[in-house]
């Protein structure tokens, strides 16, 4: 992880019906992103289990010059306007660590 704990989020929600082309769209571009941008570091897609339509994203960055370039370039453009047509609400976030906890056992006492 980035020496800043520099994480790139957002909030997707998908028209219903169009949660696998949402899906497929944003493996592809994550692909891209992984192949392409070094300061990428990781990525997850989540999906919420409470609103099936609503997706979060996010990945840590080596550095906020890395996060910037990647958010300038076409290809981010493009799949935001497909995510845009497939949306009805997203909120990209920029996220700095402020604490973390790893490695965390919780075990149940009797």
């Amino acid at each position: 992880m980035g020496d800043d704990g520099l994480f790139s989020m957002a909030i997707w929600d998908v028209k219903r019906g169009m949660e696998d082309e949402f899906v497929e769209a944003w493996t592809s571009f994550a692909k891209w992103t992984s192949k392409n941008r070094p300061g990428a570091l990781g990525v997850w897609l989540l999906k919420d289990r409470s609103f099936p339509q609503r997706y979060i994203t996010f990945g840590p960055w080596k550095d906020l010059e890395s996060l910037k370039a990647w958010r300038e370039t076409d290809e981010f453009d493009s799949f935001l306007d497909k995510a845009r047509k497939m949306c009805t609400d997203i909120r990209p976030m920029t996220l700095d660590k402020v604490m973390s906890l790893g490695g965390i056992r919780v075990t149940s006492e009797r």
